[in-house]
């Protein structure tokens, strides 16, 4: 988080992407982007010509021209908004809305949870995708805001995750970072001796 004057900032700086691009010199420059979550599911459909066109672009381990990339710039009406290029991660995506002096300003999150990121990195994982593609058709890639993804229900039942059936607390943890440590010390976890 960005620290302004020995406090952590708020609202419009406290989320924000930052964009590296490498010019040709091989210097890289990086613009910070304050970041909007996007308002709906989205739903794109990976052909094998948004592979093919992604190798010829040189997409392996670049993230803004890999096939998924690609493929969102081919679906820009599925979108409730318009971009202008998009930064593809493992599980989360940045559309970018506006910028400044040529650079992104502000852009647009959505998580995907569909494992097929990695497989872009590496030539054989891209043969690998265009041949499971090939044999079973296109492959439909689900993009969520992140958070209605966070709060979605278990898929078999209509519980909370983290909760059993009958309603109760499961007693595994699923917070992540500063959450699952305070959950751990509110679960009585640690021993109560070692927090001060």
């Amino acid at each position: 988080m960005k620290k302004l004057k020995g406090k952590i900032a708020k609202g419009a700086y406290s989320n924000r992407h930052t964009f590296r691009f490498k010019v040709e010199n091989g210097e890289v420059i990086e613009a910070p982007a304050v970041v909007v979550p996007g308002r709906r599911n989205v739903e794109l459909v990976l052909t094998a010509d948004h592979i093919k066109k992604s190798v010829k672009l040189g997409g392996q381990g670049n993230t803004q021209k890999c096939a998924m990339a690609v493929c969102s710039k081919e679906h820009r009406d599925s979108f409730g908004h318009d971009f202008i290029y998009v930064d593809w991660l493992d599980t989360k995506a940045y559309f970018v809305t506006e910028t400044k002096n040529g650079l992104p300003s502000k852009c647009i999150s959505y998580t995907h949870h569909d494992n097929v990121a990695p497989l872009f990195d590496t030539k054989a994982g891209l043969k690998k995708l265009l041949k499971e593609i090939e044999e079973n058709g296109p492959k439909v890639i689900k993009l969520y805001p992140p958070k209605i993804y966070a709060d979605a229900r278990v898929q078999n039942n209509n519980t909370h995750r983290g909760s059993k059936e009958d309603g109760s607390r499961a007693k595994t943890i699923r917070a992540k970072g500063a959450a699952l440590r305070f959950a751990r010390l509110q679960l009585g976890a640690a021993p109560q001796e070692a927090v001060a």
